[in-house]
């Protein structure tokens, strides 16, 4: 991964530490790691893309800010730790087209 690309930056900054996915690229939960390099794995890899979820990190916000759910509450964990993600807003990811 280059870290000088500022999307790789700004991707990082949005994965949840200790997290079910801890891959920065793709979804694959860590109880799938045992089957890296595989084809199943490169097939599963492409078809779940790491994405910046816009709606449900403005969703968790909106919750804890508006509504006072805590951070790591079960609101906020529901929307977000399926793709180990953070209620992280990030500004420069609206500057790329392809997230």
């Amino acid at each position: 991964m280059d870290f000088a690309n500022p999307f790789n930056r700004v991707l990082l900054a949005t994965i949840r530490d200790k997290g079910l996915c801890p891959c920065p690229r793709c979804l694959i939960p860590k109880s799938k790691l045992d089957q890296t390099g595989t084809k199943r794995d490169s097939k599963f890899r492409l078809q779940n893309a790491r994405t910046y979820l816009f709606n449900w990190v403005q969703i968790a916000r909106n919750a804890i800010y508006k509504s006072g759910a805590a951070v790591a509450g079960a609101l906020v964990n529901r929307l977000l730790k399926a793709t180990s993600s953070v209620p992280t807003l990030v500004s420069q990811v609206f500057r790329y087209s392809f997230i």
